[in-house]
């Protein structure tokens, strides 16, 4: 309830976009973040009572972030085992003179891959 300032159980849709933009920050922008569009989105759609968002409808928007946040992280884990195929959990020089190559042929030539680690 840091949000809610004057200790109403509402917020406005401003600090609602503060709370969510700090969650981001605190995340680092590789973690499964909200982008400003996707805050913009869930701010828009937000359930408001005179221009307010009650403490329900924040906590219940808040679940939706996590679940999101969540559902990447696991995206990312997915893809990151296709590439660990030995499954020991770490991308080894193998792995990497393997994966690079794939995503951009021309600057990944197994010389660069060799050179970058």
């Amino acid at each position: 309830r840091g949000f809610d300032l004057g200790s109403t159980g509402h917020v406005s849709p401003e600090h609602f976009t503060r709370a969510l933009r700090a969650v981001t920050t605190a995340l680092g922008s590789n973690a499964g973040g909200l982008s400003r569009t996707e805050i913009s989105f869930l701010v828009q759609h937000l359930p408001q009572h005179d221009g307010l968002v009650d403490y329900e409808s924040f906590l219940r928007s808040f679940r939706i972030v996590d679940t999101l946040i969540e559902a990447r992280r696991e995206r990312v884990l997915e893809a990151f085992r296709r590439f660990d195929q030995d499954g020991d959990g770490t991308l080894n020089l193998a792995d990497m003179r393997r994966i690079l190559p794939m995503l951009d042929p021309a600057a990944w030539t197994l010389e660069n891959v060799d050179r970058l680690l």
